[in-house]
């Protein structure tokens, strides 16, 4: 493994959240912005990636493997649920702060920090084994997360959250809003 791979890649992705926040700061990006563009890296610049990786691929992958790729993520994510729920406990933290500590524990930023280091790692390539392997933490998160974050509160199934980013979803009433 190189490390100077993994180093450049933390520094530019460093060096961008610098130019994100000077930004922020002077007030050139405003929520109406922020929005739209972080619209564009998940729905366009992401998918554009995860392609432009199948397209360079010489190696294409067999349904049976694509499955297996997919069953190894969705244990990966049982055992990581499974896991979190003794922390909060070992913590002896209360239940809102409880839910909310597993919630970092199990979905961690593996696409927008993970792809880039994938990619400069193992070449682009891997790309598509790591979206597939990602595929459950969308599912997941937009319903087993969104739980969590409710308290229990949000217990139904609604399709439209595996197409869209879950940023319409109400928060607990004890938690504060994001200013919209």
């Amino acid at each position: 493994m190189d490390i100077s791979a993994i180093t450049n890649q933390m520094i530019i992705l460093f060096l961008l959240l610098l130019v994100g926040y000077a930004a922020n700061k002077l007030n050139w990006m405003d929520v109406s912005f922020n929005k739209t563009f972080s619209g564009f890296i998940i729905n366009v610049t992401t998918p554009a990636l995860i392609l432009h990786s199948v397209m360079e691929g010489e190696k294409v992958l067999s349904l049976w493997e694509i499955l297996l790729l997919l069953a190894a993520s969705l244990i990966s994510y049982a055992l990581v649920i499974l896991l979190s729920m003794a922390a909060p406990k070992l913590l002896k933290m209360g239940p809102q702060d409880g839910d909310t500590f597993r919630l970092m524990i199990i979905f961690s930023n593996t696409a927008f920090m993970g792809f880039p280091v994938v990619a400069a790692l193992m070449g682009t390539e891997a790309l598509f084994y790591a979206a597939i392997f990602n595929m459950p933490f969308n599912f997941l998160m937009y319903t087993y997360g969104v739980r969590l974050l409710s308290g229990g509160k949000i217990k139904g199934f609604d399709r439209k959250t595996l197409l869209s980013p879950c940023t319409g979803c109400p928060p607990a009433d004890n938690r504060p809003q994001m200013p919209s």
